[in-house]
């Protein structure tokens, strides 16, 4: 007896007797792009300048990372970014982020490129920009998540476990600290052919639209306490494979992310009145060390020769 196959139903934004701005409806309702749209809203409307689609350059991508949201505050020197990836948590699966006591407080918080290119001195100094780091940030009153995972995840997908178990939030921190990383690269590229300098922060930003839980170790009970949680900062140095700095990542619920933008911007101010106040110092002690080194006498060995070397 022959095996019939079925037939799958088209997908609905696939039929062509629908209307086509149906059928984009449809379409783009089935995507992340309304998450992405919604938490770039959110970020715009607290002042900050939005990217969406950016491309940075990548080390381990021949046409570079496509970044989900970029967010920035601009000073006169300074930049501060929030770059933001969105994700759609679908039911009954969850993020878990697991605390315990082995989690650690990364200090600085955020991938900082501190140091402007000129002709001969950085525009502000690394140490400068690793001190203004530390004082902005969370307050840790208690130390950030030592990792993030995926409800009910399989390290191996099998046959009979569904798409939304997969092991997908660790491939999801990894991804968003490479897209950092490559941002920082192509901060460095920008800095090096404009021969300007722009310190700059980078705080990476999960968004989920779905459910997180906290897991926390009781070494009293020899079990887990979990609670339902709006946002979690995650402590992320990436594996022994793919070796990272050790920064935070945000991750927060789209409707816990209007609390943590304002947090965001009162950081990024911060950051851009302090960095833009140290390098205006450091410009303006480059110039009168310039002055001061056109205004010194020439010693007289490297003076003109009043004598001119006959032609032989």
């Amino acid at each position: 007896m022959a095996n019939i196959k079925q037939q799958q139903a088209p997908l609905p934004y696939l039929d062509t007797g629908r209307p086509p701005e149906e059928r984009a409806k449809l379409w783009l309702d089935t995507t992340g792009l309304p998450l992405e749209f919604k938490a770039a809203e959110i970020l715009f409307s607290s002042g900050f300048s939005i990217g969406q689609g950016v491309f940075v350059p990548g080390e381990h991508a021949r046409d570079g990372l496509e970044l989900d949201v970029l967010a920035t505050l601009r000073g006169d020197f300074a930049e501060f970014h929030v770059l933001t990836e969105c994700k759609y948590v679908a039911s009954p699966a969850a993020l878990v982020a697991m605390f315990g006591a082995r989690s650690a407080v990364p200090n600085p918080p955020w991938p900082i490129w501190g140091m402007g290119i000129s002709d001969d001195a950085q525009f502000l100094d690394s140490k400068d920009a690793q001190h203004f780091a530390k004082s902005l940030g969370p307050t840790w009153t208690e130390a950030p998540a030592m990792s993030l995972r995926t409800l009910g995840e399989q390290r191996k997908k099998q046959a009979d476990v569904d798409d939304r178990f997969e092991q997908k939030a660790f491939y999801v921190l990894q991804g968003l600290a490479g897209r950092t990383l490559s941002l920082l690269e192509g901060i460095n590229a920008r800095a090096r052919q404009t021969h300007r300098g722009t310190p700059s922060l980078i705080v990476p930003v999960l968004v989920v639209d779905g459910d997180l839980v906290a897991a926390t170790w009781s070494p009293d009970t020899n079990s887990f306490d979990t609670k339902p949680i709006e946002q979690a900062w995650v402590a992320w140095g990436g594996n022994s494979q793919w070796p990272l700095p050790f920064f935070s990542v945000a991750v927060a619920t789209v409707q816990a992310l209007p609390t943590l933008t304002a947090e965001l911007k009162e950081w990024g101010n911060s950051w851009c009145r302090d960095a833009d106040k140290a390098t205006a110092t450091q410009i303006a002690a480059l110039a009168r060390k310039k002055s001061q080194r056109a205004e010194q006498p020439k010693p007289p060995w490297i003076q003109p020769s009043r004598y001119k070397l006959r032609n032989r």
